[in-house]
């Protein structure tokens, strides 16, 4: 997981050089109620049929949660329409279903808790330009590689500085700091409308190998007429916050998807549907408490 794909080709995408494959976790999320679909987020690969993404992507504060046959995601991409005869790597899928924690209720809630699990119809197959990012709840890791002014990567090619949060809620318009809750971290200069759901990852070093693990999930950043404007931030669901959610769902994988997975990261794998009330029993008999 966390792996680059080396020695990549240079691309042009909407103005920026990147390298194809240059982070192969990251997939662009596909509204489909328009012909063609059109894309409106972005989202991490985590497992071969699970994506990590924003709430307020599937989110409507009038209908509320979206039904997960609105969407379908598409990997290894390089060209944003959803059919491009260029992209020859490119591996699509379904959304089969959507979840997102019950105390997430959009902008009423200030964007609290907008993090999101999408589960695919259809297990994308790992290959040179397709490969999951890396998971890590350690709290003490995660304060590591979150220092400030310490790079990481989101989407393709921007590379965004970490900002301590004081500083961040000093440096953001009044209107916007009500949004900066509890569970969001802050990191370089703004996206551009569209990036929601990408996953900002950070690198850190294996036996000389660098591996990027995410650390956060694009939420909001302050309303401005450019919607590239560089010279703002941009506040990031924050993954450790969510540990719990999130595991509850890594561990209710298919029992061959998941004993993989489980090799990366710390996850009982239950081998049929439970609560998750129950699945916390069983994990913590397994392993060292969960944190609450």
């Amino acid at each position: 997981c966390g792996r680059v794909t080396p020695e990549g080709v240079d691309l042009i995408i909407d103005g920026r050089i990147a390298k194809r494959g240059e982070l192969p976790w990251h997939v662009g999320i596909y509204r489909k109620t328009t012909k063609p679909y059109k894309q409106i987020c972005g989202g991490s690969l985590v497992t071969n049929r699970i994506v990590i993404s924003a709430a307020h992507c599937f989110w409507d504060d009038i209908s509320k949660q979206q039904p997960a046959s609105m969407y379908a995601v598409a990997i290894g991409k390089i060209y944003r329409p959803w059919a491009n005869e260029r992209d020859t790597d490119a591996q699509k899928s379904d959304v089969k279903e959507i979840k997102i924690p019950v105390r997430f209720q959009g902008s009423a809630a200030n964007f609290q808790d907008d993090i999101a699990i999408l589960i695919l119809e259809t297990a994308f197959v790992y290959q040179t330009y397709v490969r999951p990012v890396c998971l890590d709840f350690d709290v003490n890791f995660d304060r590591r590689q979150l220092q400030p002014g310490k790079l990481g990567k989101i989407l393709k090619v921007v590379e965004l500085p970490y900002v301590d949060i004081e500083q961040c809620i000093l440096s953001s318009p009044p209107g916007f700091r009500e949004y900066i809750t509890s569970d969001k971290i802050c990191a370089g200069t703004a996206l551009c409308k569209g990036d929601s759901g990408g996953g900002l990852a950070f690198p850190e070093s294996d036996r000389g190998i660098d591996r990027y693990y995410l650390r956060g999930i694009v939420s909001t950043a302050p309303n401005n007429e450019n919607l590239c404007n560089s010279h703002t931030l941009t506040s990031f669901t924050q993954i450790v916050k969510h540990e719990h959610f999130i595991k509850e769902y890594l561990s209710l994988m298919d029992g061959d998807s998941c004993h993989q997975f489980k090799q990366r990261i710390n996850v009982y794998c239950a081998p049929e549907p439970k609560s998750f009330y129950q699945g916390l029993l069983e994990y913590s008999s397994r392993n060292t408490p969960l944190r609450t």
